[in-house]
This record gives structure tokens, sequence and C-alpha cells, in this order.
């Protein structure tokens, strides 16, 4: 079908990681955003969550004036086919967000920005040749230092911190690619970074019947506590506020972690990539855009072609109506509305 399928989007000798990631979650994702190079319409509003805080970390460390990013982020939103609740959900967020960078600003673990020839390397697109042959296209979100030892850093932006969350860092081959791409340019990282933000702001804990503080545990950190307490005159001891205080997580907002990996691994990990880079190939030649059909599905922009094509019904007519070709919006390439999640392909 022409107008679905078309000319390819997608450079069969550059891949970015992207394309990559979304390719191995869900061929028939991939296909309908690299390959047939299909974008909701009904995008362009906001960034979403990740990509905000992307724009905000940037600037801030690049040195730039994030504050006045984030207000040109606001004014550069295109708000006139929203909804009104989706309207003050955009406001009600686009606050959050510079709330959380504030907080980030004054207490986050803050990173030294590494800068070479081409200044601060913040959000810099390289493209790393591969040891077979093509080019694999990468964005570093940030190279730190800290004295005499460089590091990769990659920027996380999350509702909750999962009990696995470090664990999973030592087994993420983005990561492990950036380092041996990194490297392979001639720039000698030790390792990764991996800098996650809580994307919510401390909670104040409540007032029993009886004009206590209720010493139930809830995600906050001390200035809030101490604020609170002075503001509302919340009964508490003196010694029952600092053991309440004593026991508050230090990295309940703001964590990183940071990760090493052996010469072995990242062999492998770069030979995986190759491996992916020739699924794509293969999946081309044969036609193999399958659909990974998960829990998630309907939380994903292409959910109702996808299922009507599925079912039988008139996919084409859906995407004709809620979408639309890259080709023909070049101009202003924005990124999804998406408060709920990451974006899809991230």
């Amino acid at each position: 079908m022409e107008n679905l399928t078309g000319e390819r989007m997608s450079n069969s000798n550059h891949i970015s990681y992207s394309e990559l990631s979304t390719l191995n979650r869900c061929k028939r994702l991939w296909a309908y955003g690299y390959e047939w190079g299909w974008k909701p319409k009904r995008e362009g509003a906001a960034l979403s969550r990740g990509r905000w805080m992307h724009e905000l970390l940037a600037a801030f460390y690049r040195g730039d004036d994030w504050i006045a990013k984030h207000e040109e982020l606001i004014d550069q939103a295109d708000l006139a086919n929203l909804f009104e609740e989706e309207i003050e959900l955009f406001h009600a967020n686009s606050d959050l967000f510079k709330q959380v960078m504030t907080r980030y600003a004054l207490q986050g673990r803050a990173l030294v920005t590494y800068f070479d020839e081409k200044g601060a390397f913040v959000e810099r697109e390289l493209d790393i040749p591969l040891p077979s042959g093509g080019v694999l296209r990468v964005k570093i979100d940030l190279v730190a230092t800290d004295g005499d030892t460089l590091w990769v850093v990659d920027h996380k932006s999350t509702e909750d911190f999962d009990k696995n969350m470090e664990s999973m860092t030592d087994i993420d081959p983005q990561l492990s690619f950036y380092v041996w791409g990194l490297r392979a340019l001639g720039l000698p990282v030790a390792g990764a970074i991996h800098n996650y933000i809580r994307m919510r702001l401390p909670a104040v804990p409540d007032i029993n019947k009886d004009g206590s503080m209720s010493k139930r545990f809830i995600i906050t950190d001390e200035p809030t506590v101490r604020e609170f307490v002075a503001r509302s005159g919340a009964k508490i001891s003196p010694e029952d506020l600092e053991t309440y205080i004593a026991k508050l997580p230090q990295d309940a907002f703001f964590r990183q972690f940071t990760t090493v990996r052996s010469d072995e691994e990242l062999t492998a990990t770069v030979s995986e990539i190759e491996a992916k880079v020739q699924e794509r190939e293969l999946v081309r030649e044969k036609g193999l855009i399958t659909r990974t059909l998960i829990k998630d599905c309907q939380r994903c922009p292409f959910y109702k072609p996808c299922i009507a094509a599925l079912k039988g019904g008139d996919e084409e007519l859906i995407l004709m109506e809620g979408f639309t070709r890259k080709e023909e919006r070049e101009e202003h390439e924005a990124m999804p509305v998406d408060y709920e999640r990451e974006e899809v392909a991230a």
C-alpha cells in the first residue's frame, strides 16, 4: 500500500540507537515510525516529560539559564488544538518540571561538565563507526569529569524509584555502547553514570487528630519536614523530629549509579548491536514486521491502526485521519505530548 509503506525513511548505512531500541521492542512500531515514516498529527503541543527535563538539564550543564529555557519551551508549545483539560495538565506539568529542576540544581549531585574544542559535551550527536561497517548514530546526554576521570552520563526521569534500578543499570547495553564508542573516537571515558531524577515533589506529613505530626512513611525530605513543622505548628518533640528526619532516605529524589564495564562486556555488546543491525535488514528483506503484543500496547501511539490491521479493519484510513508522514512536517519536528510515560522509542 503506497500511502502506508511508501519510501523507506531509515538509511541503510546509518542507524540510531533509538531505532534499534524500537526495533527490539516491537517491529511493527519500528516500521510505523522508522520504515514508513508516520507520526501522530496531534503532537507538538509540548515535549514529553523526559525530553522536557533533558532540555532543562542540557541548559544547566552548558552553563546556560535553564529557567529561560523552561520559559522558552512553554512559549513554543502549540496548545491551540488541545482540550481545556489537556491545557490545564500541560501547565501543571510544566510547573512541576520547573520545581523539580530547581530542587535538582540546589540539592542534586551536580556533575562537572567536560569541555573540549567544540565546547560543553552536552546533548551531542555522534556517528560511531561499527567494526563490520555502517554507522550507529547516538546522542550523548553528558560527558562529565571528576578531575582526571571522564564519565558518560545518561539522564533518566521517572515517577518512582524501583528497587531493581541499580541492578538493571549493570546490564544496560546503551551505556556500554556509549563507553565503547567514545573510546573508539579517542575519548577515554572510564565508565557510565545513570543520573536518575524522580519526577515528584516532597510530600508534607499529616497532622493527627490530637494535633501531633504523623510519623507514617512518606516520600519527602528534611527541608520540607522542618518547614512544615514550623508553619503548621504540628506537635512533635525536638527529639522525635530529629529521629524522624534521620530515618529519611537521602536519595529519595535524585540517585546516581556508576558502572564500569569490562573490555569483554563492551566487545560483546558491540557484537550484539551489529547483530541487531543485521536483523533490521533481515526484517526488511523478509517482511518480518511482527507485533509484540503486551499489556502496554494500548499506550502505543500506533495502537489503533495496528489493532485495526490485526482485526481486518481499515488501517490506512486510520493512518490518513490521525497521522502524517514525516516528510510532510519537517518544518516542525516537535515531540509528542506524553505525560504518563517516557517516549515509546526512548
